[in-house]
C-alpha cells in the first residue's frame, strides 16, 4: 500500500524543504526514485518546482556585521546575588555555655 508523501511529511512534522535536505535529494528525478523505493506517492512536479524557485529568489543575508546605533546599557550594581545571612533564633543552642 502506497502512502502519500504529503501525509508522511505532516505526520513527521517536517517541511518538504527539510525532507529534501535530510535525504540529500536535489532533483525531482531523485525524489521519484526515493519515493519508488519507499512506496510513497510523490508530490507533483509543480510543487517541487515552486519550492526550488523560492530558493533562488530568497534574499541574501548581509555579509558584514551591522553596528547598532543605540549604545548598550550598562548594568548598575553587581551581577551576583548575595545570599542573606541566616538569623539566629533567641532560644538556639549555638551559644557556648560555661
Amino acid at each position: 500500500m502506497k502512502i502519500k508523501l504529503e501525509y508522511y511529511l505532516k505526520r513527521k512534522r517536517i517541511t518538504l524543504k527539510d525532507f529534501l535536505k535530510i535525504n540529500k535529494l536535489t532533483s525531482y528525478k531523485d525524489l521519484l526514485t526515493f519515493c519508488k523505493m519507499r512506496n510513497f506517492v510523490p508530490i507533483e512536479v509543480k510543487e517541487f518546482n515552486e519550492l526550488n524557485e523560492t530558493k533562488k529568489y530568497k534574499k541574501q543575508k548581509p555579509t558584514g556585521r551591522e553596528v547598532s546605533k543605540t549604545p548598550k546599557k550598562k548594568s548598575i550594581g553587581g551581577s551576583r546575588k548575595s545570599k542573606p545571612t541566616p538569623q539566629k533564633l533567641p532560644n538556639s543552642t549555638d551559644k557556648k555555655q560555661d
